[in-house]
């Protein structure tokens, strides 16, 4: 009965917080993969909730940053910290893209890279507590999912971008094409407005078919 009652205990914070309410998601496709995006901010307030005020007893401490080159166009910035609350404290390492080439060949540098890589870090730091865990359980999917991020971590495309993507896909001559195009460019599918594009051409091509 006794070892039942501590592991009781062991999952009281992990229960009080393993539920997110579905307005703190949003859902997306990244590089193919579907994913539930969370809500940084809510977390925060959650967080702040169960522990006080972030950084008098909980958040990073000891944080160490670092740039890695990571083939000819790409620096990651590295992250290797401590994650601290009341009852303890354990490390905790993430990286986040600082410069790169996106997918329509443009340099690209990230001045928002610091802010995303330690709002992602204190997410998933708070995950290890139990903190969003019926997302990570894949409550959310019945067909599961592949990863979560925070809504500030993925770097959306730019205006010029979805233009010229948009542009392509009314290129295609036929909705074989078109498919075929879409398939390739994985990058395209988290862009509403891309999206829209591809669904509008589908059916224009379609119709033209028939």
């Amino acid at each position: 009965m006794k070892k039942d009652k501590e592991k009781k205990d062991n999952l009281k914070l992990w229960k009080s917080v393993e539920v997110t309410p579905s307005s703190w998601l949003k859902s997306a496709t990244i590089n193919g993969n579907k994913i539930k995006a969370i809500n940084p901010q809510k977390q925060l307030k959650q967080a702040t909730e169960a522990f006080g005020p972030y950084g008098s007893s909980w958040g990073l401490k000891d944080c160490k940053r670092s740039i890695i080159d990571f083939e000819e166009t790409v620096k990651l910035l590295f992250l290797e910290c401590t994650f601290f609350y009341p009852e303890g404290e354990f490390q905790i390492s993430n990286m986040q893209k600082l410069c790169y080439t996106s997918k329509g060949s443009r340099y690209i540098v990230d001045d928002e890279a610091p802010k995303k890589l330690e709002t992602n870090t204190i997410s998933k730091a708070l995950s290890k507590l139990g903190f969003a865990s019926d997302v990570f359980e894949g409550r959310f999917d019945k067909q599961g999912y592949s990863k979560i991020v925070d809504y500030t971590t993925e770097p959306e495309l730019s205006e010029a971008e979805i233009k010229a993507a948009c542009k392509a896909l009314k290129l295609s001559k036929n909705s074989l094409d078109l498919a075929k195009l879409w398939n390739n460019k994985k990058s395209w599918h988290s862009s509403t407005k891309i999206v829209e594009c591809y669904k509008d051409n589908l059916q224009t091509l379609q119709a033209l078919e028939q």
